[in-house]
């Protein structure tokens, strides 16, 4: 069973299109500190966004940085769900029935995280 803490609610910001972003920080999952984003199209969860918050961000922001996160995120997931079906440069898939959970680096951005959507 995973353990959920959280520790601060950030808010809400509402878009008029009726998108909802909540965002926590931080949550603790299975030991690893990360930032939460539930997305909401009116009623409907679309996507949870989760990220690694960790000491490594204390150093100025670099690509480095969002590639080792990358690599925890990955780690963290194979530790939970096993290997993965789809396993790229970019990132991980996993894909179920209900949807499917991925470990994504954009160099475009550059950002790393762990998404969770829903079909």
């Amino acid at each position: 069973m995973y353990i959920f803490i959280i520790k601060l609610i950030f808010g809400c910001k509402i878009s008029c299109h009726g998108w909802r972003y909540y965002t926590f920080k931080l949550v603790n999952i299975n030991n690893l500190d990360l930032v939460m984003k539930l997305v909401y199209n009116d009623t409907n969860l679309e996507m949870c966004a989760l990220k690694h918050y960790g000491s490594f961000e204390e150093i100025p922001y670099c690509s480095e940085n969002e590639i080792k996160r990358l690599h925890i995120h990955n780690q963290w997931l194979e530790n939970m769900l096993g290997k993965p079906r789809e396993s790229e440069d970019w990132g991980i898939k996993y894909k179920f029935q209900w949807g499917e959970i991925s470990s994504v680096y954009s160099p475009q951005t550059p950002e790393s995280a762990i998404f969770i959507k829903w079909l």
